[in-house]
């Protein structure tokens, strides 16, 4: 037991002796013997503001308040830390002998800077005894500035781990944040000396949860920061990359995309020739570039696409096939960015609209776009559609010119609802509205438009049968007959839009047999026909007949019902068809059924 309290009492000793030593040999020296290392080796003085103290677990030496000055800029450090931890054995403390090859910063903050000379604050000598450096970085910083063209970034929040090899090389692997958004970084460079001369070798994997890029290539920055190399990008969503570079479109969620090509940058412009791009299913090629040196983004695009799909690129309005759109449009976006693209595409889609070879125009510029899409094809035909936008008014104005010859009507129509009318013709539209959403916009449209069609048919509808059974129409009110048609051999209607009713007028339409001329109101809002007709039967020696009131088409321009132009026609069928009868309707009439509401 004696001995025991002898043994315990020795390690008391040693203990009390060991921080008595510690106290007497303070780790300043560790301090200093950093500060010489960097001053032989990279000619640079550190400073040390916090004093230095023990950390036990691990056993480490702990200096607070780190800064790396540069001669140059004695307001710029090159680099600074609130603290940095260097492992040490205990023989290493009692010999004062510890390994600065290996430390960890907390806080660290790295500022490349190039000033207007365009000396930069990392060109360090090269050291004279080279050893490979390991640094591991907590909550790091890293700033680059270039003053010759003001360029700037800068990340924070990094959790790294940075290896530089003896011959200067940099390796670098970890996450930080950008832009709100954690990232996986791996980044290689050959030569950190050689980047403000020559250039160095670099690679670069960059991966977020919507976004990765692959670099391999060089950096440099005798002149301007350059890469030159290959890139590739892929995304999960374009809408939500272009909101990370701070681009609104209004939309999110798909299509995926990937771009890969040859990468120029020259500060902050960008561009990547022979591209190949996808986005969703369509595939695309040609050179693009985007510069980002002024408030605006600019993107220009000369492209060309197998098979092109307007979809992605139009805003989700939120419509129905019965109903105009009422999310909001975002065009507010149009002032985030200007842009000359063009678009070369064998064949061009939209919704259930399809078209041949295309030639797609862009400008956009302080928030005005003008853009024109030449289709061939369409609809059978040809059509010029113009689109332009103004984003600086709140609402937006949108304005739509569309100039369409020999397409065919009822493929051009029918995604829209209209299907009872079929031939071939031309329609030209200029039209204007202003309204944040599609609803809106339809509301307040105003313009012109006019159209012509020749060797059709209005199906659904035989307007000779019903003066031969008129009685009986009129007391089916007039509903569209499955299986008949009424042909024509020209059609032409003009109407001009305001607060998006369309007025129409000259409605005209002819074949051998029938004429029938009129006009009346298409509410483009409503999706609703009221127009007034007065339909002619001509005889083989050139008389006509016809009814004594007019015609009515009218009700939901997908289902439209027609019927004499008399009161409570549809309500009271019969002592309307006896009123036809005292006005000269000549007919014998049939037996009649009980009367009834049409459906």
């Amino acid at each position: 037991m004696q001995r025991m309290h002898v043994l315990a009492g020795a390690g008391l000793a040693a203990l009390v002796l060991l921080l008595a030593g510690w106290m007497i040999f303070a780790p300043g020296w560790v301090t200093a013997r950093l500060q010489e290392a960097i001053r032989v080796q990279l000619g640079r003085d550190l400073k040390v503001t916090g004093g230095a103290h023990l950390n036990f677990s691990p056993l480490s030496v702990q200096l607070d308040g780190l800064r790396l000055e540069d001669p140059a800029a004695p307001d710029d450090a090159l680099a600074t830390a609130k603290s940095a931890r260097i492992p040490i054995s205990f023989m290493g403390l009692v010999g004062r002998n510890i390994d600065l090859t290996r430390a960890t910063l907390v806080d660290p903050e790295f500022a490349f800077l190039v000033n207007e000379k365009g000396d930069a604050n990392w060109a360090l000598p090269a050291p004279k005894t080279p050893e490979a450096i390991r640094l591991d970085l907590e909550n790091a910083s890293i700033r680059f500035f270039d003053a010759r063209i003001g360029q700037s970034f800068t990340t924070s929040g990094g959790t790294l781990a940075a290896d530089i090899t003896a011959d200067g090389g940099l390796a670098v692997s970890g996450t930080m944040v950008v832009k709100d958004r954690l990232v996986k970084t791996e980044a290689t460079l050959k030569s950190l000396a050689r980047v403000h001369e020559d250039g160095s070798p670099f690679q670069l994997n960059f991966d977020a949860p919507d976004l990765g890029v692959t670099f391999e290539g060089r950096l440099a920055t005798a002149k301007t920061l350059s890469l030159v190399g290959t890139v590739s990008l892929s995304g999960t969503s374009l809408h939500q990359a272009l909101d990370w570079m701070g681009i609104d479109t209004g939309r999110d969620g798909e299509p995926g995309f990937t771009v890969s090509g040859a990468l120029e940058t020259a500060g902050r412009a960008f561009a990547v020739k022979a591209a190949e791009l996808s986005l969703g299913n369509m595939r695309m090629s040609g050179d693009m570039s985007i510069d980002v040196r002024s408030e605006r983004p600019r993107f220009d695009g000369l492209l060309s696409a197998a098979d092109f799909d307007l979809a992605p690129f139009v805003p989700a309005t939120g419509s129905s096939a019965d109903d105009w759109g009422r999310n909001p449009l975002g065009l507010g976006a149009l002032r985030e960015l200007d842009a000359t693209i063009a678009i070369k595409a064998d064949s061009l889609r939209y919704a259930e609209l399809t078209a041949g070879p295309s030639q797609i125009n862009l400008t956009l510029a302080e928030g005005q776009l003008d853009s024109q899409i030449n289709m061939s094809g369409l609809a059978g035909g040809a059509a010029t559609l113009q689109v332009t936008a103004d984003a600086t008014t709140s609402p937006p104005v949108l304005g739509l010119g569309f100039k369409a010859e020999a397409v065919d009507f009822q493929s051009l129509l029918a995604p829209y609802g209209i299907s009872w009318i079929s031939g071939r013709g031309n329609l030209v539209a200029l039209v204007s509205g202003q309204g944040a959403t599609q609803q809106e916009l339809i509301g307040a449209l105003k313009g012109e438009a006019e159209a012509s069609i020749a060797d059709g048919a209005l199906t659904g509808l035989d307007i000779a049968s019903l003066f031969a059974a008129a009685s009986q129409r009129i007391v089916e009110g007039w509903a569209s007959q499955q299986g008949a048609a009424t042909g024509f051999a020209t059609l032409t209607a003009r109407a001009t839009i305001a607060d998006g009713i369309a007025t129409m007028s000259n409605l005209a339409l002819s074949n051998p047999t029938l004429t029938l001329t009129g006009g009346g109101d298409v509410d483009l809002l409503r999706r609703s026909l009221d127009l007034s007709v007065d339909p002619r039967v001509l005889a083989a020696d050139g008389t006509s007949s016809g009814l004594p009131v007019s015609l009515r088409v009218s009700g939901p321009w997908a289902t439209p019902r027609i019927y004499p132009d008399i009161a409570d026609i549809l309500s009271k069928p019969e002592q309307a068809y006896e009123r036809l009868r005292a006005m000269g309707l000549q007919q014998q009439q049939p037996q009649l059924p009980a009367p009834a509401m049409p459906n």
